[in-house]
């Protein structure tokens, strides 16, 4: 990795800010300077891509299901996460569902 090259003048402006920021604190300040660090937005799309596969596989094997239930209630048009929940542990019950 090549190094960042900085002139005299910038290094001393580097160091006095850095001296005025430390003359207000009791704290130390340390300086370091990187092209880039790592790259999180790649680990969030990994885990939305996963999370958004595995909804999808879920609901293909329960879509049949959900769709029979909907079918028999046909006054029900809103399902609530909870219901969506009950159609998924609960196999074979008949009941509308009319929570929400």
């Amino acid at each position: 990795m090549p190094k960042l090259k900085f002139s005299h003048e910038k290094k001393k402006k580097i160091k006095q800010a850095v001296a005025e920021a430390e003359s207000k604190t009791s704290g130390e300040i340390a300086t370091a300077f990187i092209k880039q660090s790592d790259n999180y937005a790649v680990y969030e799309l990994t885990f939305a891509v996963m999370v958004g596969l595995a909804y999808f596989i879920a609901i293909m094997f329960f879509a049949h299901s959900i769709e029979d239930t909907i079918k028999r209630c046909p006054g029900v048009f809103y399902l609530s996460p909870v219901d969506v929940l009950w159609f998924l542990y609960v196999p074979g019950h008949r009941r509308c569902l009319l929570f929400g």
